[in-house]
């Protein structure tokens, strides 16, 4: 009896650690698909959106102006009356 009880302890102990080498793969194998799909995700939506913004950036970080006034004439003759 006391033989069949190791037994049946050793073989319970064998089963847990096989389930929880499976498990740990199976955790594994999600965290690396996760991983890749950001992965994907960043290299064929947000890079490319990234891109296309780039000729908004001067606007976003106003380092160039929205609007410009010139003043001045818009044109000039010389040959005009001073009266």
């Amino acid at each position: 009896m006391q033989r069949l009880t190791a037994l049946l302890i050793w073989v319970l102990g064998a089963a847990t650690t096989a389930l929880g080498a499976w498990i740990a793969s199976k955790i594994h194998i999600y965290h690396e698909s996760r991983k890749a799909h950001l992965e994907d995700i960043k290299s064929k939506v947000l890079v490319p959106v990234r891109d296309g913004l780039q000729k908004f950036r001067p606007l976003v970080f106003h380092s160039e102006p929205v609007v410009t006034v010139n003043y001045g004439p818009k044109e000039y003759r010389e040959d005009a009356a001073l009266t």
